[in-house]
């Protein structure tokens, strides 16, 4: 499925390129990005009560940092673009319990990469402030590293680390500002992804095999949330 999503992304765009263009530009953001982690969290709850240990959860998933590269093609009679994005995020779960014997951690650490591409249409042109909307329709690569470690105050230590891998599709709607008056344009925009399908993880050596709790649940990444973001841009 993801190789027919590439195969249709990179024909929309190829299409697009016999249209005469005005320019080409490269945009780079810097934003938060939030996810639901629906099952992410079950699966944190799930090693909670998994063990006899007063284990507590010290992180679940925040928000957190997240960066991007675009390429753009604006067309020749109006400020509309078109172009492949990129994105990149990581946010991750804690469990930990210390004392003075030792003490014991499960890290869950989420990475995730979109992949697509973005349309930006905007409503007036050649404003000092243009506004603007923009869909991204995204292939999600996300993996998920569960470490666990338990040591003792003689330095006794025992760990062990487990990847998974999982893929799904995305759409991303978003509505932002240009402010063009700058040398350098910058965007500031809001936007919301939606997850539309929901593979779950599996492990990176199986993929026949998947990550699933004790009652049955398949747990996938669960990506969908708000994304806020600034760039700009450079033209060539």
């Amino acid at each position: 499925m993801m190789r027919q999503l590439f195969f249709i992304l990179f024909a929309i765009l190829i299409l697009n390129t016999s249209l005469r263009a005005q320019s080409y530009s490269a945009e780079v953001n810097v934003g938060i990005s939030s996810i639901d982690a629906i099952d992410l969290n079950k699966l944190q709850k799930a090693f909670q009560s998994g063990t006899s240990l007063p284990i507590k959860i010290t992180d679940s998933f925040p928000a957190r940092p997240d960066f991007g590269l675009s390429i753009f093609k604006t067309m020749a009679k109006d400020s509309n673009k078109i172009g492949l994005v990129w994105n990149y995020m990581t946010t991750g779960g804690r469990l930990a319990l210390s004392d003075y014997s030792g003490g014991v951690q499960s890290d869950q650490i989420l990475v995730n990469h979109e992949l697509g591409i973005a349309v930006e249409l905007y409503f007036a042109k050649k404003l000092n402030i243009n506004p603007f909307v923009q869909i991204q329709v995204l292939a999600l690569f996300s993996r998920l590293k569960l470490n666990s470690k338990v040591w003792l105050t003689n330095n006794d230590e025992v760990s062990e680390s487990t990847i998974f891998l999982s893929q799904n599709a995305g759409i991303k709607p978003s509505v932002g500002l240009s402010f063009n008056q700058l040398k350098m344009p910058v965007k500031l925009k809001v936007g919301y992804l939606i997850q539309v399908t929901d593979f779950p993880f599996y492990p990176k050596e199986n993929k026949s095999a998947k990550l699933k709790l004790d009652d049955g649940n398949q747990i996938g990444p669960g990506l969908s949330g708000f994304r806020i973001a600034v760039s700009t841009e450079f033209f060539f």
